[in-house]
Protein backbone atom coordinates (compact mmCIF):
# COMPACT_ATOMS: atom_id res chain seq x y z
CA UNK A 1 0.00 0.00 0.00
CA UNK A 2 2.79 2.15 0.46
CA UNK A 3 3.79 1.69 -2.82
CA UNK A 4 0.66 3.70 -4.05
CA UNK A 5 0.79 7.50 -3.91
CA UNK A 6 -2.25 10.27 -5.31
CA UNK A 7 -2.09 10.73 -8.99
CA UNK A 8 -1.39 14.23 -9.75
CA UNK A 9 -0.41 13.44 -13.29
CA UNK A 10 -3.11 12.60 -14.74
CA UNK A 11 -6.56 11.89 -14.28
CA UNK A 12 -6.25 8.06 -15.78
CA UNK A 13 -6.23 6.90 -11.97
CA UNK A 14 -6.64 7.85 -8.12
CA UNK A 15 -2.96 6.16 -7.54
CA UNK A 16 -0.26 5.74 -9.05
CA UNK A 17 2.74 2.98 -8.29
CA UNK A 18 5.79 5.04 -6.45
CA UNK A 19 9.22 3.46 -8.46
CA UNK A 20 11.65 5.87 -7.00
CA UNK A 21 12.62 7.29 -10.11
CA UNK A 22 13.24 10.75 -10.59
CA UNK A 23 12.43 12.14 -14.03
CA UNK A 24 9.73 15.15 -15.45
CA UNK A 25 6.93 15.44 -18.06
CA UNK A 26 8.49 17.57 -20.83
CA UNK A 27 6.23 19.95 -23.20
CA UNK A 28 5.53 16.96 -25.19
CA UNK A 29 4.16 15.23 -22.67
CA UNK A 30 6.74 12.83 -22.69
CA UNK A 31 8.71 11.39 -19.24
CA UNK A 32 12.24 12.16 -18.97
CA UNK A 33 13.77 9.80 -16.71
CA UNK A 34 16.82 11.31 -14.45
CA UNK A 35 17.91 8.22 -12.33
CA UNK A 36 16.91 6.78 -8.85
CA UNK A 37 15.57 9.65 -5.91
CA UNK A 38 18.10 7.73 -3.81
CA UNK A 39 20.80 5.02 -3.84
CA UNK A 40 21.98 4.65 -0.45
CA UNK A 41 23.35 0.73 -0.26
CA UNK A 42 24.83 -0.66 3.27
CA UNK A 43 29.04 -1.60 2.68
CA UNK A 44 30.85 -3.20 5.25
CA UNK A 45 28.16 -2.26 7.91
CA UNK A 46 28.34 1.53 6.91
CA UNK A 47 25.76 3.15 4.81
CA UNK A 48 27.00 4.83 1.37
CA UNK A 49 25.12 6.97 -0.92
CA UNK A 50 26.10 5.94 -4.35
CA UNK A 51 24.42 9.22 -6.23
CA UNK A 52 26.74 11.30 -4.08
CA UNK A 53 29.94 9.30 -5.13
CA UNK A 54 29.20 10.02 -8.53
CA UNK A 55 28.90 13.19 -7.74
CA UNK A 56 31.80 13.86 -6.41
CA UNK A 57 33.55 12.57 -9.08
CA UNK A 58 31.39 14.09 -11.54
CA UNK A 59 32.84 17.35 -9.67
CA UNK A 60 36.34 16.13 -10.46
CA UNK A 61 35.58 16.94 -14.32
CA UNK A 62 32.54 17.99 -16.18
CA UNK A 63 33.84 15.54 -18.89
CA UNK A 64 33.16 12.47 -16.88
CA UNK A 65 30.52 10.41 -16.24
CA UNK A 66 30.51 8.23 -13.04
CA UNK A 67 28.61 5.12 -12.25
CA UNK A 68 29.12 3.66 -8.42
CA UNK A 69 27.94 0.25 -8.04
CA UNK A 70 28.77 -2.37 -4.75
CA UNK A 71 30.40 -5.88 -5.86
CA UNK A 72 29.33 -8.43 -3.51
CA UNK A 73 30.57 -12.50 -3.26
CA UNK A 74 30.84 -14.58 0.00
CA UNK A 75 33.93 -12.82 1.00
CA UNK A 76 33.95 -9.40 0.06
CA UNK A 77 32.28 -6.12 -0.64
CA UNK A 78 33.88 -3.60 -2.96
CA UNK A 79 33.06 -0.06 -3.67
CA UNK A 80 33.70 0.17 -7.67
CA UNK A 81 32.89 3.36 -9.64
CA UNK A 82 32.95 2.62 -13.57
CA UNK A 83 33.96 6.08 -15.37
CA UNK A 84 33.04 7.09 -19.15
CA UNK A 85 34.64 10.16 -20.48
CA UNK A 86 36.23 11.04 -23.95
CA UNK A 87 39.18 12.55 -22.81
CA UNK A 88 42.15 11.71 -21.11
CA UNK A 89 42.08 10.87 -17.23
CA UNK A 90 44.45 9.97 -14.67
CA UNK A 91 43.10 7.73 -12.27
CA UNK A 92 45.39 8.60 -9.27
CA UNK A 93 44.51 12.03 -9.31
CA UNK A 94 40.57 10.88 -9.39
CA UNK A 95 41.75 9.17 -5.76
CA UNK A 96 43.97 12.08 -5.11
CA UNK A 97 41.03 14.25 -5.52
CA UNK A 98 39.02 11.86 -3.50
CA UNK A 99 40.57 11.66 -0.49
CA UNK A 100 40.46 15.51 -0.23
CA UNK A 101 36.07 15.64 -0.39
CA UNK A 102 34.98 12.38 0.95
CA UNK A 103 35.40 10.15 3.75
CA UNK A 104 37.47 6.58 3.05
CA UNK A 105 34.05 4.70 2.88
CA UNK A 106 33.30 6.85 -0.02
CA UNK A 107 36.33 6.16 -1.94
CA UNK A 108 35.98 3.14 -4.70
CA UNK A 109 38.90 0.47 -3.94
CA UNK A 110 38.56 0.03 -7.57
CA UNK A 111 37.58 2.79 -10.87
CA UNK A 112 37.47 1.39 -13.72
CA UNK A 113 37.45 2.90 -17.39
CA UNK A 114 34.53 2.28 -19.57
CA UNK A 115 34.89 1.86 -23.48
CA UNK A 116 31.06 2.75 -23.54
CA UNK A 117 28.44 3.99 -20.74
CA UNK A 118 26.44 0.35 -20.65
CA UNK A 119 22.40 0.81 -21.18
CA UNK A 120 19.62 -1.87 -20.88
CA UNK A 121 16.85 -2.21 -23.39
CA UNK A 122 14.87 0.98 -22.15
CA UNK A 123 17.65 3.23 -22.15
CA UNK A 124 18.96 3.25 -18.67
CA UNK A 125 22.11 2.52 -17.58
CA UNK A 126 23.34 -0.98 -16.99
CA UNK A 127 25.11 -1.27 -13.58
CA UNK A 128 24.79 -4.74 -13.53
CA UNK A 129 27.29 -4.52 -16.89
CA UNK A 130 30.39 -2.72 -14.78
CA UNK A 131 29.55 -5.77 -12.22
CA UNK A 132 29.77 -8.60 -15.16
CA UNK A 133 33.76 -6.73 -16.24
CA UNK A 134 34.42 -6.98 -12.56
CA UNK A 135 33.50 -11.16 -12.14
CA UNK A 136 35.32 -11.47 -15.62
CA UNK A 137 38.42 -9.62 -13.84
CA UNK A 138 38.37 -11.88 -10.70
CA UNK A 139 37.92 -15.25 -12.09
CA UNK A 140 41.53 -14.40 -13.59
CA UNK A 141 43.43 -14.50 -10.44
CA UNK A 142 44.04 -17.83 -8.75
CA UNK A 143 45.64 -18.65 -5.48
CA UNK A 144 49.45 -19.88 -5.91
CA UNK A 145 50.68 -22.93 -6.41
CA UNK A 146 52.17 -24.20 -2.78
CA UNK A 147 55.54 -25.56 -5.17
CA UNK A 148 56.28 -21.81 -5.48
CA UNK A 149 59.75 -21.09 -4.44
CA UNK A 150 59.43 -17.54 -3.67
CA UNK A 151 58.04 -16.64 -0.17
CA UNK A 152 57.93 -13.19 -1.09
CA UNK A 153 56.32 -14.27 -4.33
CA UNK A 154 53.51 -16.76 -2.73
CA UNK A 155 52.71 -13.74 -0.44
CA UNK A 156 52.19 -11.61 -3.21
CA UNK A 157 49.71 -13.79 -4.65
CA UNK A 158 47.80 -14.78 -1.80
CA UNK A 159 47.43 -10.90 -1.06
CA UNK A 160 46.42 -10.91 -4.86
CA UNK A 161 43.69 -13.46 -4.76
CA UNK A 162 41.92 -11.34 -2.25
CA UNK A 163 42.67 -7.53 -3.38
CA UNK A 164 42.31 -8.61 -6.94
CA UNK A 165 40.00 -5.65 -7.41
CA UNK A 166 43.37 -3.60 -6.78
CA UNK A 167 45.48 -2.95 -9.53
CA UNK A 168 48.95 -2.09 -7.36
CA UNK A 169 49.24 -2.61 -4.25
CA UNK A 170 52.40 -1.56 -2.70
CA UNK A 171 54.42 -3.49 -0.03
CA UNK A 172 53.36 -1.09 2.59
CA UNK A 173 49.78 -1.38 2.14
CA UNK A 174 47.77 -1.20 5.41
CA UNK A 175 44.76 -4.18 4.85
CA UNK A 176 42.49 -2.40 6.74
CA UNK A 177 42.63 0.65 4.87
CA UNK A 178 41.92 -1.40 1.59
CA UNK A 179 38.74 -2.03 2.80
CA UNK A 180 39.05 -5.16 5.04
CA UNK A 181 38.33 -6.45 7.97
CA UNK A 182 39.24 -8.73 10.97
CA UNK A 183 36.94 -11.47 9.68
CA UNK A 184 38.55 -10.73 6.48
CA UNK A 185 42.18 -11.13 8.30
CA UNK A 186 42.11 -14.51 10.10
CA UNK A 187 40.89 -15.88 6.06
CA UNK A 188 44.37 -14.51 4.70
CA UNK A 189 46.19 -15.60 7.34
CA UNK A 190 44.49 -19.31 6.96
CA UNK A 191 45.56 -18.77 3.03
CA UNK A 192 49.14 -18.26 4.34
CA UNK A 193 49.19 -20.97 6.88
CA UNK A 194 48.06 -23.27 4.21
CA UNK A 195 50.67 -22.38 1.58
CA UNK A 196 53.29 -22.36 4.22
Amino acid sequence: ATSFVKNTVSNVSEKMYKTNDRGYMDESGNIVFLGRLSRIEKLNGTFVDLDNIERLISNFSKNIKAYAVIYRDASVSVLIVGIYTQNEINIRDVYTYLKTQASSIQIPQLIVRLDAIPVNGSGKVCRKAILKDIQIRQKNFALVDAGEADVKSKLKTIWRSVFWFIEDIGEQASFFDLGRNSLQAMQIINMINNAF
